[in-house]
């Protein structure tokens, strides 16, 4: 009984969701805009409900959110580096979204570590890159979701920003890794790069051809032969460090490259260690 209580539950809220997601999809691009927070009901009573919970609400092409809910997670990921644009990525023991923002130097606001809370109604959830990810309806057709423009509205909807979080990394096997995984900040062990085509984490206007900064996935396999992509964006401080030759391992956000494979994203340069042995 209880089981089927939580099915009936379930549809409802995907129910509820579809209508919404119907109205925006026809045109009515004015509900899309509409600023939910001037009527919720204040911060401190809204229900707090699990990133993984989040994310099941997710439909394909992106959903704006109706529900009265905050989500709370620690930082695991910033622009510290300018290898993540506009975005923080929070996680909490059940998983990890992105938060997409239209500011620079957000690892000054809301740095590694710190605990942040989001108040989700009239966000739009969507996927971008492969990583769920809060923000703002898109006005170009071709992406799910944007940033949340201002300081004044990013206030409206983060708040509870402090300084005690504890920052969870889970150790993976490339074989390991899931559709659960993504989001998450992840350790993989002994990796050798292939340097055959690059032996830099990505190309800067210096080392490019065209003379512009590149991004770049360097493939790396483990002692099984399998193999992960490490993303570094042409523009990341560390962009023009050389890729160690011996074995390493990484610690980074997990994203899906393409339907079978992963990629990690460093946060920094410290996130790889060279292996002693």
């Amino acid at each position: 009984m209880m089981k089927r209580l939580a099915f009936v539950k379930k549809f409802i809220e995907r129910l509820t969701l579809l209508v919404v997601f119907s109205f925006g999809s026809c045109g009515y691009n004015d509900f899309d805009h509409v600023d939910y927070t001037e009527s919720m009901p204040p911060k401190d009573s809204l229900q707090q409900i699990s990133i993984s919970k989040l994310k099941s609400l997710y439909v394909e092409g992106g959903v704006t959110l109706v529900i009265d809910a905050v989500i709370r997670g620690v930082v695991v990921a910033n622009d510290i580096a300018d290898n993540f644009y506009k975005k923080i990525v929070i996680q909490d023991s059940t998983g990890a979204i992105a938060v997409a923002l239209g500011l620079y130097d957000l690892h000054n606001s809301y740095p590694l570590g710190s605990v942040v809370s989001v108040r989700v109604r009239g966000l739009r959830l969507g996927i971008d890159g492969g990583l769920c990810k809060l923000g703002m309806v898109a006005e170009d057709e071709s992406s799910e979701i944007s940033e949340i423009p201002t300081k004044e509205m990013i206030d409206k909807y983060l708040f509870g920003v402090t300084q005690d979080g504890t920052i969870v990394v889970q150790n993976r096997k490339i074989s390991q890794l899931k559709e659960s995984d993504i989001g998450k900040l992840v350790r993989v062990e002994n990796l050798v790069a292939d340097l055959s085509v690059w032996n830099r984490w990505a190309k800067t206007e210096k080392y490019s051809p065209t003379g512009y900064a590149s991004s770049m996935d360097i493939a790396a396999v483990d002692e099984s032969g399998a193999t992960i992509y490490i993303y570094t964006s042409g523009y990341a401080s560390f962009a023009d460090e050389l890729i160690p030759k011996q074995s390493f391992s990484v610690t980074g956000i997990v994203v899906k490259k393409n339907s079978s494979e992963y990629r990690i994203r460093l946060r920094t340069i410290s996130d790889v260690k060279i292996n002693k042995n």
